[in-house]
């Protein structure tokens, strides 16, 4: 072998030892190979490179597997399929004989018992494939393979995702993907309803053949061949051929009907007749006149000049778009992931579900009353959901390409792996920081998000290992973040979120292979693939865009899909598979929250009904709790449960309490412009501007000597988030504390005082991370090591809390001789029995003055409401469709 053979039989080496070339055809070169695993021959075909240039390789083999699970007789069936090293492939068994074309070429004619016996066989496969919503497209006598006398039908379903795949661009390779012989006559003239009578059209072709000794049409060019299937009716059998049994003749001639609708309804329905004695049906006729009403296609085309007949070269397989079939589509299916009340599902973490490949496999996160996390696994043909031993605490459960394996995070940032079916899971990484997603870039590799702190995509072996950067930073972009990897394998590309140290973000995708990157020009999260689509969802809304994966482009506008789902903090909570099964959290609005009191032993007690309720905080008496309720501020008397409202603007948020405990502190939105202003509980004043501040305030906490107010705020112009101290007895004297002039700098949100007012508390949205700062400059440290968000203090000033994923996190502090931290210890508590809600602007928690309970907003629980929409691929083609006419 030479030339870029040599670089086939390396790109394969591990899998099939190339032996010798077998023939080369329209769409494909044939080699006879060595299955290496299986110890056993096999013919491998490899699509010409002019073809695979312009199909790319996941659209391809994505649509390939749709014929993959068909099991007959007489199909030749498909053992694999890929991309190595550019080459796109498939590969089915190694028939010893010879082709149905071979045998005419030696023979000419065949025997009429012979010729029938093996139209009949292979009428049985087609009936058998489209039964399962599978059309050949490509019947000819290359295509059906003698082994033994008995026929396989080989190539099932090929010509279906080659076309599928180019999405209407064969014009660019030059080649066609059908013999002209042997197509319909819709399928010649590019119709794009490609029905199931189309391989009736072409098998009748094929058994003309064996019994004459050439096609129905026949010419001198593929231009003549195509105006003669489309205007010419075939010589009756019997003319070329006197000892035709009668009904033999009349159902070759009943199969090659120029309207599909005259063929036989099936291709068992040709194969009864072939058997049926008794069966007639008119076999010479001329070209009738035509119906009444609009003309089809094809006799449009055929009533034009013969240059139209050059046109359509481009034939009909190589039109098709996917699904396009008069088979029915097969229906969209929606169930409950889990019908068993007492199984807790977790869908606050950004990627709670994984789907196998094939989209009949889910795996979640979930728990029993009092049990801890672990992971679960249900099928589509089992209702009942299976526990998995020894995964506590997982979550971002991925199953690998192969449906073996599940790659998972135990607790924060410990990288794991366990058998599908079960077993001991295996450690295979401590990540650099806490994973919220996780992608296989192959059996053997995982790619790995870390959000806390902030780092770039890692790869780590799958059998274990140090984990590498497998994504740099695009440091052009100003990226600091990295989120939701969706790995396309065949392709080796990476679709991620990107988002930039100015807080935007876009999806990126980058080549694992030469380093190449792309900024796409929508934003979301990446979910799948399918039929050459993005699918992608943002703000519980899903999408779809026309992907070009080889040239690294989406093509034409997204559309909006109808599906939704619900939108959380981490995401939105939907999983898709790449041949289309859809998980997802029912997307009703939940807005709505709940007030809680929460005891240190988790006991909780309601607060009212459910409602828009944010940032909570305790009275410094510890009776009452001030809370923002949809857009105003309240008040609740925590003895009688009596709620006062204290603004009535609409626009007031992020309330603190002076000092004493006679006002409030809050954010009004007035023209536009988020301001701090000030209100006293007993109504004796107005409300007013307590502080006039350039740019728009995040939040404001006021000192205990009243003096000051700590603001976090946008700047102006450049949207800098900084820390300023602002005084109340001299507004135009700001001092900054905090405030980013790199692009790796902190960006100070979510400011608490520590009760003596000597230290801040702030949360860093570059580095999700949080710190501890002394107002006097004396010092400055990092509490967290793993990431975290929205710190407040215990009353003694000594212990700082705050919110790292699920878990609340306390830590001691000393402030002598030097600023440090004395313990750390993280406890899930009574974190890990509901979700709290959080931003990073506002803390949707506080601590009373005692420090013995907590006050929470947390989601009103829709967690169980988690639907499978199997066949959802359809319903994404429709929509599709229909978004692109609009």
């Amino acid at each position: 072998m030479s030339g870029p053979n040599v670089r086939l039989t390396t790109a394969l080496a591990d899998r099939y030892r190339m032996e010798r070339e077998l023939g080369a055809g329209g769409m494909a070169t044939v080699y006879l190979a060595h299955d290496i695993k299986h110890d056993r021959k096999v013919a491998l075909k490899v699509l010409k490179p002019e073809l695979a240039a312009v199909l790319g390789a996941e659209r391809f083999v994505v649509e390939i597997k749709t014929t993959a699970a068909l099991q007959h007789p007489h199909i030749l069936p498909l053992f694999d399929s890929g991309e190595a090293d550019g080459f796109l492939f498939y590969v089915m068994p190694f028939i010893d004989g010879e082709t149905l074309r071979g045998k005419l070429d030696r023979e000419t004619q065949l025997g009429i018992d012979e010729s029938v016996r093996i139209a009949s066989d292979v009428a049985s496969a087609l009936h058998y494939a489209h039964q399962h919503g599978v059309i050949h497209r490509d019947i000819k006598p290359e295509n059906i393979l003698l082994h033994d006398g008995r026929p396989m039908v080989a190539d099932f379903g090929i010509a279906l995702a080659v076309s599928a795949a180019a999405g209407g661009r064969m014009t660019e390779t030059g080649l066609s993907l059908g013999t002209p012989h042997y197509m319909s006559p819709e399928q010649a003239t590019a119709e794009k309803e490609i029905s199931a009578r189309s391989d009736v059209y072409s098998l009748g072709s094929v058994l003309y053949e064996m019994l004459t000794g050439s096609p129905p049409h026949t010419g001198a060019s593929a231009q003549q061949i195509i105006m003669k299937i489309v205007t010419e009716e075939a010589a009756p059998v019997t003319r070329l051929r006197k000892s035709v049994p009668p009904n033999v003749a009349a159902a070759t001639a009943k199969a090659l009907e120029k309207l599909p609708a005259d063929r036989f309804v099936s291709a068992k329905a040709f194969a009864e007749a072939l058997a049926n004695p008794a069966f007639t049906a008119p076999t010479g006729r001329a070209a009738r006149p035509e119906r009444s009403g609009r003309a089809p296609a094809w006799r449009m085309v055929a009533l034009g000049m013969t240059a139209v007949a050059g046109a359509a070269l481009v034939f009909a397989v190589a039109q098709s778009v996917p699904g396009d079939s008069s088979v029915a589509a097969p229906a969209v299916v929606r169930f409950r992931l889990s019908d068993d009340p007492a199984l807790q599902l977790v869908t606050h973490v950004s990627a709670p579900f994984g789907v196998s490949p094939d989209g009949r496999t889910i795996v979640f996160s979930a728990a029993t009353a009092g049990g801890r996390i672990a992971l679960w696994v249900r099928t589509l043909d089992d209702p009942n959901p299976r526990r998995l031993q020894g995964t506590d605490d997982g979550t971002h459960p991925v199953i690998s390409p192969n449906g073996q394996w599940i790659a998972y995070v135990a607790g924060d940032r410990t990288l794991m792996k366990v058998r599908l079916t079960g077993g001991t899971p295996a450690v295979l990484a401590e990540l650099p920081g806490a994973s919220a997603s996780l992608s296989w870039i192959s059996d053997d590799e995982i790619l790995s998000e870390v959000i806390a702190p902030s780092a770039a995509l890692q790869r780590i072996s799958a059998n274990g290992g140090l984990p590498v950067v497998a994504v740099p930073f695009d440091t052009a972009a100003g990226e600091v973040r990295h989120r939701r990897p969706l790995v396309l394998r065949q392709a080796q590309l990476v679709i991620y979120t990107g988002t930039t140290r100015s807080d935007s973000s876009a999806m990126v995708m980058y080549s694992l292979r030469d380093r190449r990157r792309v900024r796409l020009a929508v934003s979301g999260t990446p979910l799948a693939v399918i039929g050459g689509l993005l699918v992608y969802s943002h703000s519980g809304a899903l999408s779809a865009v026309a992907i070009d994966v080889p040239g690294m482009r989406l093509v034409g506008n997204p559309v909006r899909l109808s599906q939704r789902a619900s939108a959380r903090e981490t995401g939105t909570v939907v999983a898709v598979s790449e041949t289309g099964t859809l998980v997802y959290q029912d997307g009703a609005d939940s807005s709505n929250s709940r007030l809680e009191l929460i005891d240190q032993a988790g006991k909780r007690t309601r607060l009212g009904g459910e409602e828009r309720f944010s940032a909570p905080r305790y009275s410094p008496d510890g009776r009452r709790i001030a809370v923002a309720i949809q857009s105003d501020i309240w008040v609740i008397d925590l003895a009688t449960g009596e709620r006062t409202r204290v603004t009535s603007t609409g626009a007031a948020a992020a309330p603190e309490w002076s000092p004493d405990g006679s006002r409030l502190i809050y954010v009004a939105s007035v023209r536009g412009q988020r301001e701090v202003w000030s209100t006293p509980l007993d109504g004796s004043t107005s409300p007013e501007r307590l502080a006039e501040v350039e740019g728009d305030v995040a939040s404001a906490v006021p000192t205990p000597d009243r003096r000051f107010v700590i603001v976090s705020r946008w700047s102006r112009g450049d949207s800098r988030l900084e820390l300023i101290r602002v005084a109340l007895d001299e507004p135009s004297r700001i001092d900054t504390l905090v405030s980013p002039k790199g692009p790796n700098d902190a960006r100070p949100v979510s400011p608490r005082l520590s009760p003596d007012g000597g230290l801040v508390a702030f949360a860093d949205r570059t580095r999700r991370s949080v710190h501890v700062r002394a107002l006097d400059g004396k010092g400055e440290i990092q509490i967290s090591t793993e990431g975290g968000c929205c710190p407040l203090w215990a009353a003694d000033g000594r212990r700082v809390f705050f919110r790292n994923a699920d878990r609340l996190v306390a830590v001691d502090l000393q402030t002598s001789p030097a600023l440090g931290v004395v313990k750390r210890a993280s406890s899930p508590g009574f974190w890990a029995t509901g979700v709290v809600a959080t931003t990073y602007e506002d803390a949707h928690y506080d601590l009373s003055p005692d420090g013995r309970t907590f006050v929470a907003v947390t989601p009103v629980n829709t967690d169980n409401m988690v639907f499978v929409a199997f066949n959802w691929a359809e319903e994404l083609r429709r929509e599709w469709q229909a978004g692109g006419r609009k």
